[in-house]
């Protein structure tokens, strides 16, 4: 076989692997998080999937599905399940007292910015172990300036 030909035919299905990948990333320049997903397992049975997003000021650190497997699916379990799975990008994520999120990696709470917590889109200033997740909703983490 010539090796030119072989050559073409690995750069071409290289390229075919990228394409595929790039459309299943992507449809009309928005990402959608990988159907692949992390779990976290608790107690019970029931199986809850969440769409979780956390950007710094810096830019997206986690996009991606979780499955909670617990008959209590809460935000602190999706959050654990990031941390616990180890997501190349997510080392750590502490709360304090009141159950609110002080820090995600080395982005902590300070005078100019802090994190907020959105479950589809509305903020909630609740403790994370008290906040109830359901099927499909989507749990946003954002640091903002103050």
């Amino acid at each position: 076989m010539d090796v030119k030909k072989t050559v073409l035919k690995v750069v071409a299905l290289l390229l075919l692997c990228n394409l595929f990948v790039a459309c299943s990333r992507s449809e009309d320049g928005v990402y959608y998080p990988s159907d692949d997903g992390i779990a976290y397992t608790g107690e019970g049975s029931t199986e809850t999937f969440v769409d979780v997003a956390i950007q710094s000021t810096e830019g997206i650190i986690y996009f991606g599905k979780v499955k909670i497997i617990d008959d209590s699916p809460t935000v602190w379990k999706a959050l654990k399940a990031i941390v616990e799975n180890d997501v190349d990008d997510v080392d750590r994520i502490d709360k304090d007292e009141q159950g609110l999120i002080i820090q995600i990696n080395e982005f902590v709470n300070n005078e100019h910015e802090k994190w907020s917590l959105l479950v589809d889109n509305v903020e909630q200033d609740q403790n994370v172990e008290d906040i109830e997740v359901f099927n499909d909703q989507g749990i946003t983490l954002l640091q903002t300036s103050n």
